[in-house]
């Protein structure tokens, strides 16, 4: 899938708590659109949202525009901004990219449209669910520990 020299694109940050700031996303996202000369037609943020769930109200907003076909590009800072699960990434990705849409994700360096992108895409995806399984585990254990004293 080739980038049109004008793709309608969306740009999607999110931050787990609303007290974390969002600028550093959105400046690393405008700036890699402006430096390939695109035109941000969507501005999509998620403050205070975990990204194990997909029902976060910007997403979801997000996905609309997709399924409409209101937009031909989303870029992401990076994977586990808008994803922290590899079946909704994979599965996610797979629809975006039925519906001609390519994702970017800046700081891993990957189109989905490509197929080196698509097996990076599902590595990294994998390491994210593994981390966000043991981050629980060691919630879980000081949890357990704390109440044990």
């Amino acid at each position: 899938m080739q980038i049109k020299k004008s793709p309608r694109v969306a740009i999607y940050a999110r931050v787990s708590t609303s007290e974390q700031n969002i600028d550093g996303q959105l400046m690393e996202l405008k700036n890699y659109c402006n430096s390939r000369s695109w035109t941000i037609s969507h501005e999509i943020v998620d403050h205070g949202y975990s990204g194990k769930s997909l029902q976060r109200p910007e997403f979801q907003r997000l996905l609309t525009l997709a399924r409409r076909r209101e937009i031909d590009c989303i870029v992401i800072t990076r994977l586990d901004r808008a994803f922290r699960h590899l079946k909704s990434l994979v599965l996610t990705l797979e629809e975006w990219a039925a519906l001609g849409i390519t994702c970017i994700s800046i700081r891993e360096g990957l189109d989905y449209s490509t197929p080196n992108g698509k097996f990076f895409v599902q590595v990294l995806g994998a390491l994210g669910e593994f981390e966000r399984s043991i981050i629980v585990d060691r919630v879980k254990a000081g949890i357990s520990a704390a109440q044990a004293r």
